[in-house]
C-alpha cells in the first residue's frame, strides 16, 4: 500500500514538472522583442551597430529608419546583428529605429544624429561584437600574441617533461636501493 502511494506521488510530481516546463517553454518563445543602436548618438558618416532580439532569433528580421532605410538583422551568437553606415548628408535630429520580427513582434528605439563638427581624423568605434579568440584562459594566443610566445610555451613544456623524467628516474633509483637494503 505504501509503495502505491509513493508511486502515485512520483507520477503526480513528474506531471507537475512537465506542465511547468511546458509553460516556461511557451513563455520563452514569446519573449519580448527589443532593439538597441550603439552608439545611439553619432555624427553623419559614422557607423552604428544594431543589435536586436525577437525571442527565438533563429530567423533574420528587418530594421527600418528614416536615417538608413530598411536593413536586415541576422542571427549571430544568439542575437540579431548588423552594422549600418549613417549617410554623411543626414541632417541633425532624433530618428526612430523600428524592428519588425518574423513572428510579428515589434520594438523601437531612437538614434540621434548630431550636428557635424569638423575633425581632422574622424574615428569610427569598433563594433561591440568583434570576434576574438575563445575566452578559455589562454585565448590571448589567438588574438595576436607575439611570435615568440608559442616558443615560450614549447620551452616550458620541454622543461616540465625533463623535470618529470628526472623525478621519475630518481624515484626508481631510490626504490631499487630501498628494496636491496630490505633483503
Amino acid at each position: 500500500m505504501r509503495s502505491v502511494r509513493t508511486l502515485c506521488g512520483i507520477v503526480g510530481l513528474l506531471g507537475l514538472i512537465s506542465v511547468a516546463t511546458g509553460c516556461s517553454s511557451a513563455a520563452a518563445s514569446q519573449a519580448a522583442a527589443w532593439i538597441e543602436v550603439t552608439p545611439n548618438s553619432v555624427q553623419p558618416g559614422a557607423q552604428v551597430s544594431v543589435r536586436a532580439s525577437c525571442g527565438d532569433n533563429s530567423h533574420s528580421s528587418t530594421v527600418t529608419s528614416s536615417v538608413f532605410g530598411t536593413v536586415t538583422v541576422s542571427p549571430v551568437s544568439g542575437v540579431l546583428l548588423t552594422q549600418v553606415q549613417i549617410p554623411p548628408t543626414t541632417p541633425p535630429g532624433t530618428r526612430d529605429v523600428k524592428l519588425t520580427c518574423v513572428n510579428g513582434q515589434t520594438a523601437s528605439t531612437t538614434l540621434t544624429v548630431l550636428a557635424m563638427t569638423p575633425t581632422a581624423n574622424p574615428v569610427t568605434p569598433p563594433p561591440p561584437f568583434q570576434v576574438l579568440g575563445p575566452n578559455t584562459g589562454g585565448g590571448f594566443l589567438a588574438n595576436g600574441a607575439s611570435s615568440r610566445t608559442p616558443l615560450m610555451w614549447i620551452g616550458a613544456g620541454l622543461v616540465a617533461l625533463i623535470a618529470a623524467v628526472v623525478v621519475g628516474t630518481t624515484s626508481q633509483r631510490r626504490s631499487r636501493v630501498a628494496s636491496r637494503s630490505r633483503r
